[in-house]
């Protein structure tokens, strides 16, 4: 366990935000989060799984040390509330180690301490996935009777459940659907005399946030999202249980947010204005308008080609599936042949990028013709070493299209910012870009022109 210095902040930094913070009349809670590095098809749930005592005891050990180092930066720094962890499924019925490393958090850190408690989802007893997933809405919430609960001062979950089974629901429905919730929170919070925290609940701006509110799935519906935000607080204010909530998320991305951005943040979106609201602050005039992309001049950047006939041809035949392409003149952008592309449902083309380093560079940028209106691409990477992510970020929203939108049988401008999809900062082994198989069931065929990763300078 160690922290990584491409992906974790410094302690100089922390310590600055946490002051910037208070100065702004915030209170502070400090969640280290720990993350699997090199580990693709698992999460941080699964930390544990196949232990046998000798592996506990090394982990603990190494998670003791870790945490007390952040535990004495929270104590430095005035926090107001230390979390032990997040969401480490797998860990949460040790017992005798979990109250062993609060009653050690508490020698050195002297606020409050709380646990961000998950879901017993194995425990489930539908045998398919689907199904699983379906059964979210009868949640166990036994499975957040925690046997160590009296060792923190607070009870935090994560809140991801689905509400109803029903297409654009009123609020009307919602309100009904938060009703178990509300019951089994009550009776979990006067089992233990502790208040229960929201650690994390959020919904995505999508037609299915109130089915899977911790994916994205769907078409874009901000009012779906600004309902489900809208009936949390009609529900939730003044419920003697509650101690408070934290929405997920709201990142300091210009990227992030606006009225066609999926995601769950609220910012730019009508729920922001149902947050602004609850807190008593003024309301803002959502913007319609897709942002402006940045235009790049050749003295100010650094590029890396992936694709610009004839010069630069990387993305690979045999390492890409599902899809058909050469290069032609005809669509031509800027009398350039381009690469024209069949995908087939789930094709992806394959560029593999031999260990590049990717953090010179902020943006992948592309440009697309295709032959229908708005296709729904997914980027995918390895990073060297094997860690896959594979992003839903969809190309079609305006936060990444010139203009706003991707017509059919014409050139539009694509620029993805890297972090977007988990590509910034890294050495990968390849990128691709694949078809959403979701949405598509036919052939569609695309050209693409002068795709290149670009940084400033």
């Amino acid at each position: 366990m160690f922290k990584a210095q491409d992906r974790t902040i410094n302690d100089v930094t922390l310590a600055h935000m946490i002051k910037e913070a208070h100065a702004l009349g915030l209170r502070v809670l400090l969640r280290p989060f720990v993350d699997l590095t090199d580990d693709p098809g698992f999460d941080t749930d699964s930390v544990g799984l196949g232990f046998n005592e000798a592996q506990w005891k090394t982990w603990f050990i190494n998670y003791t040390y870790f945490m007390l180092d952040y535990a004495r930066l929270a104590e430095d720094n005035g926090v107001d509330m230390f979390s032990l962890g997040s969401e480490l499924l797998a860990t949460q019925q040790r017992k005798n180690e979990w109250t062993r490393l609060a009653n050690d958090v508490r020698k050195v850190y002297h606020g409050p301490i709380t646990y961000q408690a998950l879901w017993d989802y194995r425990s489930a007893t539908p045998i398919t996935y689907q199904a699983q997933w379906d059964d979210r809405l009868a949640a166990p919430m036994d499975s957040f009777y925690l046997s160590w609960w009296d060792a923190v001062d607070y009870i935090s979950v994560s809140f991801y459940f689905k509400l109803i089974n029903k297409v654009d629901p009123t609020l009307q429905d919602l309100e009904a659907g938060w009703a178990r919730y509300i019951k089994a929170f009550q009776q979990l919070s006067q089992k233990y005399g502790k208040q229960v925290i929201f650690m994390e609940i959020g919904y995505p701006a999508t037609s299915r946030a109130i089915e899977n509110p911790g994916e994205i799935y769907g078409t874009l519906d901000t009012n779906i999202q600004a309902r489900a935000y809208q009936v949390a607080f009609n529900r939730l204010v003044g419920q003697s249980w509650l101690k408070g909530m934290f929405w997920f998320d709201w990142e300091d991305n210009v990227y992030q947010g606006g009225l066609c951005d999926p995601r769950p943040t609220p910012k730019g979106k009508p729920a922001e204005n149902v947050l602004r609201q609850a807190f008593g602050a003024p309301l803002v005039q959502l913007n319609n308008q897709p942002p402006v992309l940045p235009a790049f001049s050749p003295d100010h950047i650094v590029s890396y080609d992936l694709y610009s006939a004839p010069a630069t041809q990387l993305f690979n035949p045999d390492a890409s599936w599902n899809v058909t392409f050469s290069e032609s003149s005809i669509p031509a952008y800027q009398n350039q042949k381009s690469l024209n592309v069949k995908f087939h449902p789930g094709g992806a083309i394959v560029a593999p990028m031999k260990a590049l380093d990717t953090s010179p560079y902020q943006w992948l940028e592309f440009y697309i013709n295709p032959s229908e209106s708005n296709p729904r691409l997914n980027l995918k990477i390895e990073e060297v070493g094997g860690m896959t992510f594979e992003h839903t970020y969809y190309i079609d929203t305006c936060l990444c299209a010139e203009g706003g939108k991707i017509e059919a049988n014409q050139w539009t401008r694509v620029l993805v910012p890297l972090d977007h999809f988990d590509a910034d900062k890294r050495k990968l082994a390849f990128l691709a870009l694949s078809m959403n198989v979701e949405f598509i069931d036919h052939p569609i065929v695309m050209s693409f022109s002068n795709i290149r990763l670009v940084g400033l300078k």
